[in-house]
C-alpha cells in the first residue's frame, strides 16, 4: 500500500443519519496524490458503527476504521486518531458534516506544499441547522487569497486566543501540517489532552499559529450541520456554559504557557469573565462562580465592582451547585 501524503481524519459519533455523506464527500476528493480516510468511531449507541464498517469493507485501501469499546470523548478519540494518521498533512470533518468541494485537498495541498513554513490552509463555511435545510454562508469574505509570512508566533496566537484573528479559522476547514501539532503534544501533552477539556481545535490551531503561518482562500470549504444537542451549541444553558468554561479555562492555560500578561489576554479575559460570572449568579452556582475566580487569578485580573458583587453574591445561593 502506497504511503499518504494526506490524512483525512474523520470522527464519528450518534451520526447515523449524516455519516454517509461525510464519508462520500470525502472519498469524493481528486488530485494527483494519494490519501487515506482515518475513521474514528467512539462507541455509538445508534447504527453509526454499522455504516462505517460498511464502508470500510467497500473501500479496504482507502478507509482505516478505529472502533473504540468504550466511549473516550471528542479530544481524546481525535488524538489517538491523529497519531494513527500516517500522511504530512491532515484534514478534519466532523461526522455530521461534509466537504462540498472535490478539489478542495488538491487546491490547499499545492499551497502547502510549496512553502514549508506554512502550517496550513483554510478557507470559509457554510453553516447547516440540522432541522432546517437553509444554510449560512460564514461572515468573513475576501476576494483573494490572503497570507502573510511573518503573521505567526506567540502575538499572533495571543489574537486567536482573544478572538481578534480575522479571517476566523475554523479546523475542519483546513489542511495542516502534522509534524507541527505533533512537536507540540510531546512537549506539552497536558495542554492537548487535559481531562478537563472538551474542544480539540483551539490546541490544534493555537500550536500552528505558533508554529507557522496560515493562508487563507476564500472559498467554501465545509459545510458545518449545527445540532441542537450538541455540546457547543446547547439549547440548555447548564450544559452550554460548562462547554464554554472549559474553553475558557483552556485558552488562558494556553495564554498561561506562551507567557502573555494581562494586557494582551485583557480583551478575551474581560468579556468571557463577566458574561460567566453574570449567569453563575443568575443560576446560583457557587462551583462555577469559584472556578472562574481561581483562573483568572494568575493574571492578577481585577474583577470590576459590579462583576465582585455577583461573586459573593452567587457563594450566598441557597441553589445546590452542578458538578462540572
Amino acid at each position: 500500500m502506497n504511503n499518504p501524503l494526506v490524512s483525512i481524519l474523520i470522527l464519528a459519533y450518534n451520526q447515523q443519519e449524516y455519516i454517509a455523506d461525510c464519508l462520500d464527500s470525502a472519498l469524493a476528493q481528486q488530485g494527483d496524490f494519494y490519501y487515506e480516510i482515518v475513521l474514528a468511531e467512539d462507541a455509538s449507541t445508534d447504527g453509526t458503527l454499522q455504516i462505517c464498517k460498511e464502508y470500510q469493507r467497500r473501500y479496504p485501501d482507502k478507509i482505516v476504521l478505529l472502533s473504540n469499546r468504550d466511549n473516550r470523548g471528542v479530544v481524546q478519540n481525535y488524538f489517538n486518531a491523529l497519531n494513527h494518521c500516517r500522511g504530512e498533512f491532515i484534514a478534519d470533518c466532523g461526522g455530521d458534516d461534509y466537504w462540498p468541494d472535490p478539489l478542495r485537498l488538491n487546491k490547499q495541498l499545492k499551497l502547502l506544499v510549496g512553502d514549508a513554513a506554512m502550517s496550513m490552509v483554510y478557507g470559509q463555511w457554510k453553516t447547516l441547522k440540522a432541522s432546517e435545510l437553509k444554510s449560512k454562508d460564514s461572515a468573513e469574505s475576501q476576494t483573494s487569497r490572503k497570507y502573510d509570512p511573518a503573521d505567526f508566533g506567540p502575538q499572533t496566537a495571543a489574537r486567536f486566543l482573544n478572538r481578534l484573528y480575522k479571517p476566523e479559522i475554523v479546523l475542519s476547514t483546513a489542511l495542516y501540517r502534522k509534524s507541527f501539532v505533533l512537536e507540540a503534544l510531546q512537549k506539552n501533552p497536558d495542554l492537548f489532552l487535559n481531562p478537563d477539556y472538551r474542544t480539540e481545535d483551539l490546541s490544534v490551531l493555537t500550536a500552528l499559529l505558533l508554529r507557522g503561518p496560515a493562508c487563507y482562500l476564500p472559498e467554501c470549504f465545509l459545510v458545518y450541520r449545527v445540532q441542537e444537542n450538541s455540546v457547543s451549541h446547547s439549547v440548555e444553558q447548564d450544559k452550554y456554559y460548562r462547554f464554554a468554561w472549559s474553553s475558557f479555562r483552556q485558552s488562558l492555560d494556553w495564554a498561561g504557557h506562551i507567557g502573555l500578561k494581562l494586557k494582551e489576554i485583557l480583551p478575551y479575559l474581560q468579556s468571557r469573565y463577566s458574561n460567566y460570572l453574570h449567569y453563575a449568579f443568575r443560576a446560583g452556582d457557587k462551583q462555577l462562580a469559584r472556578l472562574l475566580r481561581k483562573a483568572v487569578r494568575g493574571y492578577t485580573y481585577r474583577p470590576s465592582l459590579k462583576n465582585e458583587l455577583k461573586y459573593y453574591l452567587s457563594q450566598c445561593s441557597f441553589k445546590k451547585s452542578k458538578a462540572l
